[in-house]
């Protein structure tokens, strides 16, 4: 079974721990307030770009998928064995639709 946790080999080395150091500058150390400290924002702020995903289905085709879904009785559900049954009737609408002739 994998463990997760602190790589105290690397802690110890030096290259990584400076680097670390730079890129995680603590521009409010010190601050009575951690979450005060960073006011009005941090120095260095981390840039993620999400690039929209391209879905295979056309607008009317997730709308059949929602409201297929939604019809189920146990939609609301929270039980894993729900989720579960609603992964797998998601998987098999989506399979009728991508099989269907296009018009």
């Amino acid at each position: 079974m994998a463990s997760y946790g602190i790589d105290w080999d690397d802690v110890k080395d030096n290259q990584i721990r400076a680097h670390h150091n730079v890129m995680n500058a603590q521009d409010g150390a010190g601050h009575a307030n951690p979450f005060l400290a960073y006011k009005p924002y941090p120095l260095h702020l981390s840039h993620v770009e999400v690039i929209e995903p391209v879905s295979p289905l056309s607008s009317v085709q997730l709308h059949f998928l929602q409201q297929s879904l939604e019809a189920l009785p146990f939609f609301e559900s929270s039980t894993m064995y729900h989720r579960q049954q609603i992964w797998i009737e998601a998987l098999r609408v989506c399979e009728y639709l991508m099989n269907m002739p296009q018009s």
